[in-house]
């Protein structure tokens, strides 16, 4: 019983952490959102000394060119990775807000030290959208990132194809039918009781 209390303790600290997170990615958005609509609205030449811009740089699995010929940012791209940022940003908040869910699923309403059983459709479902969401973040990326270099041009944006999120989103599945295992084992264990 105090090893559950404890357990119960520790993980009611780690979802607030990942819901610390979670509100920060969402404020990243924002600041994405009102950062981009600023440069639509007002945007103009910014020389690239004034902001510290030198040469090219590598962002979300794309190498940019975000400078040109006479050290003015090119705009084309700095929108391009706002909005890139936006909605990795937007979409990691999604993982953050699953993650913490499965967590608070498997505390007790009554007693929030105490554990109960995670394996629930529930959080089956929540974890296999997590899998998809770090998969469909690079997958997106990528996809974004040959349009831009297609619309904006090759030489200012390069895509590539980031293999750590499909990974995580393979192992992140995986996770997702051992919950259901888990799950059918939960219910033939209940089923006894």
């Amino acid at each position: 019983m105090k090893q559950e209390k404890h357990s119960g303790r520790m993980m009611a600290k780690i979802a607030a952490l990942i819901k610390l997170v979670e509100i920060l990615q969402w404020i990243l958005s924002l600041i994405g959102v009102i950062a981009l609509g600023a440069n639509l609205i007002f945007g103009g030449r910014i020389n690239a000394d004034i902001l510290g811009i030198h040469g090219s740089m590598i962002s979300h699995g794309y190498t940019l060119n975000l400078v040109s010929e006479d050290s003015v940012v090119n705009m084309g791209a700095l929108n391009f990775v706002i909005f890139v940022s936006i909605l990795t940003c937007s979409l990691t908040a999604v993982i953050y807000h699953n993650i913490y869910l499965v967590l608070q699923s498997a505390r007790r309403k009554e007693d929030p030290e105490e554990t109960i059983t995670p394996f629930t459709d529930l959080n089956v479902k929540r974890i296999k959208r997590i899998g998809c969401l770090c998969i469909l973040i690079p997958g997106l990326e990528y996809v974004l990132g040959v349009i831009a270099s297609w619309m904006i041009g090759k030489s200012v944006i390069e895509a590539n194809l980031n293999a750590t999120g499909f990974i995580m989103g393979l192992v992140i599945f995986s996770i997702a039918y051992v919950f259901e295992y888990g799950v059918r084992l939960q219910k033939d264990v209940d089923s006894f009781i």
